[in-house]
């Protein structure tokens, strides 16, 4: 029912951006977005219901039918005092639950494959940290091996990043939050990160 457009962390780790809309199928026509929740990862409890601790950082007040689209642009001060699981969105997932309201076919119920659905997750992934990262094994690698000593051998931090980026993606591509959990805090432990902290990972 809800397509996300745009679901990203900003480059300067600031800003959350929500773009999404409800599908133009006329099974939708009498639906409207109600709530959007920001929501920890460490804090998910059953997916697709919202947890004590998450944001309500959208809420159609006035039960608007008109709503049936939205960009929202979500400051970190949002996070700011931590008591939500985190003070920020760098280095960070993040669950986005979109909630519809209104009537669906009846015919609706029996179509299968989620079209009844009227709560749709997003995740948000800081993935400008990924990239550096990625970018960082990269460029220690050209300056390692083009310095004459000869060592031009995938390191072996550098396979070992490769494997967990490439099962975080796989995860993410088959919505298993489980091992999206799992390998988040692994991609981001300070032994992954600490031997290209300062190898131009910007460059």
């Amino acid at each position: 029912m809800i397509t996300f457009d745009d679901l990203r962390i900003s480059e300067d780790k600031k800003t959350l951006s929500v773009l999404c809309h409800i599908s133009d199928y006329e099974i939708y026509d009498n639906m409207y977005i109600s709530a959007v929740y920001l929501e920890y990862y460490k804090n998910r409890g059953t997916i697709g219901v919202p947890s004590a601790k998450a944001i309500k950082i959208y809420e159609n007040t006035q039960s608007s039918t008109s709503v049936r689209s939205l960009s929202l642009s979500v400051p970190d001060s949002v996070l700011a005092d931590g008591s939500h699981g985190t003070s920020t969105f760098d280095k960070e997932m993040f669950y986005v639950y979109v909630m519809c309201d209104g009537t669906l076919p009846s015919a609706v119920a029996t179509m299968g494959c989620g079209y009844d659905e009227t709560t749709k997750v997003g995740i948000v992934i800081d993935w400008l940290l990924v990239y550096q990262m990625g970018m960082g094994f990269v460029n220690r690698m050209a300056r390692d091996c083009g310095n004459g000593a000869g060592n031009c051998d995938l390191p072996e931090d550098f396979e070992h990043y490769i494997l967990v980026w490439n099962a975080l993606k796989l995860a993410v591509e088959t919505s298993d939050w489980t091992q999206m959990e799992k390998l988040w805090p692994v991609l981001t432990h300070s032994s992954m990160t600490a031997p290209f902290s300062n190898c131009g990972c910007n460059a």
